[in-house]
């Protein structure tokens, strides 16, 4: 079997290196059942679908992990927003703790503490 390459697509992303323009990027497959990423014209890779698989998935999971960075310093300045607008005023919770203790004569009795017609009692 004679060597053939097919193209299969060409993109541009964003690279902070080439701020003026994206990163071009070629993809091709062969006869040879391996795969070419072209960057630029400067680097290649060519992997077999092996490697394109552990690829796919490193990609993947990276991904995965900046969702979870961008979730996590979202939650961090909502914590942090949240503290500053309702700061824990810790007085008034031992305000708080300390009237609950406190009860009137009237609050002191349990209503359901001995019944009369308690079903338990018989």
């Amino acid at each position: 079997m004679s060597y053939e390459k097919f193209h299969v697509a060409d993109i541009s992303i964003d690279d902070e290196q080439r701020s003026d323009r994206g990163r071009g990027i070629s993809v091709y497959v062969d006869t040879h059942a391996m795969v070419n990423i072209e960057f630029d014209h400067d680097m290649t890779i060519r992997t077999d679908e092996q490697g394109l698989e552990a690829l796919r998935h490193l990609l993947s999971d990276a991904s995965v992990r900046l969702d979870q960075v961008r979730h996590d310093y979202i939650a961090n300045k909502m914590y942090e927003l949240t503290q500053e607008m309702n700061p824990v005023d810790y007085e008034a919770i031992k305000r708080v703790k300390a009237d609950e203790s406190a009860r009137s004569d009237q609050h002191g009795e349990d209503p359901y503490e001995n019944l009369p017609n308690d079903p338990t009692e018989w």
